[in-house]
Formats: structure tokens, sequence, C-alpha cells
């Protein structure tokens, strides 16, 4: 890409990232937070015994602009009690994460 590309591309996602975060509706995921949430996923032992080594590649992320929702990417077909073996460990690991992330907040 030449520079005048570049300059357009940046100047198009700056007007993109304002309009994103002024809408109510809005909703935005910082990839850090995501990052650590998908290592915490992966390397759940529960999780890997029902959807293999590489569990982040077995789930998929939805939301509504209000939710985020991670959810089983249909790779594995789960019995009822993976699923609900699955729904424990996803609340257990998010509410962790989000617990560290506000606790990191708070200091700031």
């Amino acid at each position: 890409m030449d520079e005048f590309a570049l300059e357009h591309r940046a100047k198009m996602l700056d007007s993109k990232r304002e309009q994103a975060l002024s809408d109510p509706k809005g909703i935005g995921y910082r990839l850090d937070i995501l990052d650590v949430l998908i290592d915490e996923l992966n390397a759940d032992e529960d999780l890997k015994a029902i959807f293999g080594k590489n569990v982040s590649s077995k789930l998929a992320v939805f939301s509504d602009g209000k939710v985020m929702s991670i959810v089983e990417a249909g790779y594995v077909q789960l019995t009822e009690e993976q699923k609900i073996r699955f729904l424990s460990r996803l609340k257990d690991i998010t509410e962790r994460v989000s617990s560290a992330y506000e606790r990191i907040k708070a200091k700031k």
C-alpha cells in the first residue's frame, strides 16, 4: 500500500472507531482481555477433556450489541453433561478474568 492509501485507511478507521464509540448500543472488547480469556479457556483441563487440546478452536464469540456470548461452534457433539460442564467452567473462567481486570482497573 502506498502512503496515500495508508493515510486514507487510517482516517477511515479513526472515523469508524469514533462512530462505534459514540453508538450507545455499541459494544467493544479489549483484545488483551480476550487474549487472556482465550489462554484461560485453552489451559482448562475440564474443557480440554471436552474439546481437545486447542479449546478455543472449537468455540465462537457472538455479540448482539449488548452481550458477548462464547458458544460451542459446532465441531463437537456435546452430551447434556458436557454442556453443563462447559457452561459451568465458562462461567468460572469469565468471572475470574473479569474480576482480575476490574482489580487492575481499580488500581489506576
